[in-house]
């Protein structure tokens, strides 16, 4: 993927949080499409658990719209400026940390 396919991938993510105002609207964008989300706050940093999506699909471009979608949803849920900092799969389950810029 070239990066300027990423940045448009993250943008796009970004955009398309753009719009929440809390975290079970969040929720519900997910479900519709038969995905689970939860997150964990703790502090410095916001972890995101996503199910149900084809993990094999992250490879594609997708972790890039996955890690601007979860960073501008943490600004607008918690008030705060975040960055997604990493991302990874565990038993089929796509993790996203996103921490606090300072």
């Amino acid at each position: 993927m070239t990066s300027c396919n990423s940045v448009m991938l993250f943008e796009a993510g970004e955009k398309a949080a753009s719009e929440l105002t809390d975290s079970s609207e969040m929720k519900k964008m997910f479900e519709r499409d038969g995905m689970e989300v939860s997150f964990e706050n703790k502090g410095e940093e916001v972890v995101f658990s996503l199910r149900g999506f084809p993990v094999d699909k992250l490879k594609g471009g997708y972790s890039d719209m996955f890690r601007g979608f979860f960073g501008e949803a943490a600004r607008r849920i918690f008030k705060a400026k975040y960055l997604t900092r990493e991302y990874r799969v565990e038993d089929n389950t796509c993790i996203f940390i996103v921490g606090l810029i300072r």
